[in-house]
């Protein structure tokens, strides 16, 4: 008979995982890391690892989603802690997120098919109820700003911002290959645009 884990016992035993999951990622991407090395690395037996996950895809989500709150969390609070928050104090903060993302396994989940890999072995509820995760996550930041702040007053802006968010988390993969000092100006430049569309009092975006 499998053992039986106390609360506590399970959960050392879960974070072990993830924490030796963050770190293969880093290293070696989705594709490459197998259920082998994740064990090995959080020294459990595989037997132990079935009974929390049926498949590395599952515990790779439970990583992406810990991971996507962990920096929601450093953003809420940094706005909370920002006085007079404006367009510009917003794009630095941005800033020091995409630069501390950087430094995680999450650029290598972007490079093409790792994601991917993940994704179609999921089942399909979870990967819906990810889909919207960025627009809702600046959605609920709302309620840390003045109520008479313009930001993520409209669906549409709050929409295409996490979409320009998006496409500027890509660029992370070529911050080596541009030059950091050069991405790094670039990026603030970029982020200030999001800044300040956000912070505008109307969406000016084109209608589709």
């Amino acid at each position: 008979m499998p053992r039986s884990f106390t609360e506590s016992e399970r959960s050392k035993l879960i974070h072990r995982l993830k924490t030796a999951t963050k770190e293969l990622l880093t290293i070696y991407g989705a594709r490459k890391t197998t259920i082998e090395m994740i064990v090995k690395k959080a020294v459990i037996p595989k037997g132990t690892f079935y009974l929390f996950y049926s498949s590395k895809e599952l515990l790779f989500w439970d990583v992406i989603n810990e991971y996507h709150k962990d920096i929601s969390k450093v953003l809420k609070d940094a706005l909370e802690n920002t006085r007079n928050i404006d367009a510009d104090r917003f794009a630095e903060i941005l800033f020091q997120i995409f630069i501390t993302v950087s430094a995680s396994f999450y650029p290598n989940l972007m490079v093409e098919g790792e994601m991917e890999s993940i994704i179609r072995k999921l089942p399909d509820d979870l990967v819906k109820d990810h889909h919207n995760d960025d627009a809702d996550m600046l959605t609920e930041l709302a309620s840390i700003l003045p109520s008479d702040s313009p930001v993520f007053s409209d669906r549409k802006k709050v929409e295409a911002a996490s979409g320009a968010l998006r496409i500027l988390f890509f660029s992370l993969l070529h911050r080596r290959e541009i030059g950091e000092t050069l991405y790094d100006h670039s990026l603030r430049i970029l982020l200030r645009g999001v800044a300040n569309e956000l912070f505008e009092p109307s969406y000016k975006g084109s209608e589709v």
